[in-house]
């Protein structure tokens, strides 16, 4: 009895903290990207610390958590120093064991730290709020030269929102679909409640809640040019397209939008020369002469260490340490180089700039396997949450957060694009919170203990 009393107030105190430290997290993500680590693993720390104290160990039963943990421990496997392994740095090692920290995260957030309401409300208008404020550096800097920091566009013009380097278009990109979408859903509801009242619902009534909706999201689409960044900027395109895919309401609106977009970047032209140079003018360049890009050669490098390890990889992050080993120094014949050496070690950077063929290089083809049945599991889990929810006319706050969580998830994970490494902070833990937050909302389980053969069992979902 004395050891139940214990249990259950440090119990209490542990979560108290991991709530904490999880409403400080979208704040780190922002600008201290060093003190998101330390969230994300003490999260996660504290989580495994809870089920031990409460014998909750239930989730590790869901496939999904198969799944990523196989994924996670193949790469270890993969990363191991020693022969007949590859032999890769030990640094490689131990990055792949603490890679589990972002997935315990994931879990920790969906069963127990975000199983209320509140905290889910919370926690969503934090991010809000963060997204708000990386707008609102970008359109800043965009009128008046600067940032709210005082620093001035970057060197090539393009705008840097609330940094020095211009890299706030990526984790906006995938802030803005729940955001904006929720926004959407605010002015349709609001619109649809007084006509409702008034009894109007004719075709003007119903085309002027189309024009707000349209009115959002170009705002979006304008900021995310006005980033100069094109792959965010494509990806937020698809994002929205996504959407419309979900959310019936949106469909034309979304269709006036893609004719709006000539008009968007032209107006780009005047309003961020630099912006615009990046977006449109180097997007054209690369693509015609994509096979002497340094992207295609990074591809290319990547490509010659998969076929020397094809089963098992060069371990976690292993691009990083091998690209410049003359080893892989070889042309391909769609990517040819002046010199025959694959463009040497002026290429090398630290990853492949791709999450699938930084699967491959890390853990070969069974990595590739498992870290796409990883991301299909994902997707399928949010998307039958989105199924399950109440088939209303209405375009409901739910369905758009989910539907931009899905969207952002789908977005982060599109195989035919240029990356960030796939657990690179802040972006990585971006994804995992916006992960995080919508299995908590659309796949909750239980961590109470039950009277189950399995001593647990799934909690009855969320109220709408």
């Amino acid at each position: 009895m004395k050891s139940k009393n214990f249990v259950a107030p440090l119990d209490a105190q542990l979560k108290i903290v991991g709530c904490g430290a999880v409403l400080l997290l979208p704040f780190f993500l922002t600008h201290f990207r060093g003190g998101a680590e330390v969230i994300i693993t003490l999260t996660s720390l504290l989580f495994l610390l809870h089920s031990t104290l409460t014998a909750s160990w239930g989730w590790i039963k869901q496939p999904i958590v198969v799944v990523m943990a196989l994924w996670w421990l193949w790469g270890v496997i993969c990363s191991l120093p020693v022969r007949p392994i590859y032999g890769g740095q030990v640094g490689s090692f131990f990055q792949s064991l603490v890679v589990v920290r972002f997935l315990l995260f994931v879990v920790a957030m969906q069963v127990w730290l975000l199983v209320s309401t509140r905290m889910q409300t919370l926690l969503k208008i934090l991010l809000c709020v963060c997204c708000a404020y990386i707008v609102g550096q970008i359109l800043f800097q965009a009128i008046f030269g600067v940032n709210f920091f005082g620093q001035p566009r970057y060197f090539d013009g393009t705008l840097t929102g609330p940094y020095t380097k211009p890299r706030a278009a990526a984790p906006l990109s995938r802030l803005l679909l729940p955001v904006l979408l929720l926004a959407c859903s605010a002015w349709w509801q609001k619109v649809d409640d007084k006509t409702r009242h008034e009894g109007n619902t004719s075709l003007l009534v119903r085309l002027g809640t189309g024009a707000g909706m349209i009115v959002l999201l170009a705002g979006g689409c304008t900021v995310m040019a006005l980033a100069g960044q094109r792959m965010p900027f494509l990806l937020f395109g698809l994002g929205v397209f996504i959407a419309a895919l979900w959310i019936s309401q949106l469909r034309w609106v979304v269709g006036v939008l893609a004719v709006l977009v000539p008009v968007i970047l032209a107006g780009v032209y005047y309003a961020s020369p630099g912006s615009f140079q990046h977006l449109v003018i180097l997007f054209e360049n690369q693509i015609s002469h994509f096979s002497s890009s340094h992207y295609a050669r990074i591809y290319a490098r990547t490509w010659q260490m998969i076929e020397a390890y094809p089963w098992l990889g060069i371990g976690f992050d292993g691009f990083r340490y091998e690209c410049a080993n003359p080893a892989y120094w070889h042309d391909m014949v769609l990517v040819p180089t002046p010199v025959g050496n694959g463009g040497g070690a002026e290429i090398c950077v630290q990853h492949p700039h791709n999450h699938y063929l930084e699967a491959l290089s890390n853990a070969g083809w069974p990595g590739l396997l498992l870290f796409g049945g990883m991301v299909v599991s994902w997707l399928v889990v949010l998307a039958k949450g989105l199924a399950a929810l109440p088939r209303q006319r209405i375009f409901s706050d739910k369905k758009a957060w989910g539907v931009g969580i899905f969207a952002a998830v789908f977005i982060q994970e599109w195989p035919i694009a240029s990356t960030s490494s796939f657990v690179n902070m802040p972006l990585g833990g971006w994804f995992f919170l916006l992960l995080a937050m919508g299995m908590a909302e659309f796949a909750p389980i239980s961590t109470t203990r039950t009277s189950s053969p399995y001593g647990r069992q799934r909690n009855e979902r969320l109220e709408e």
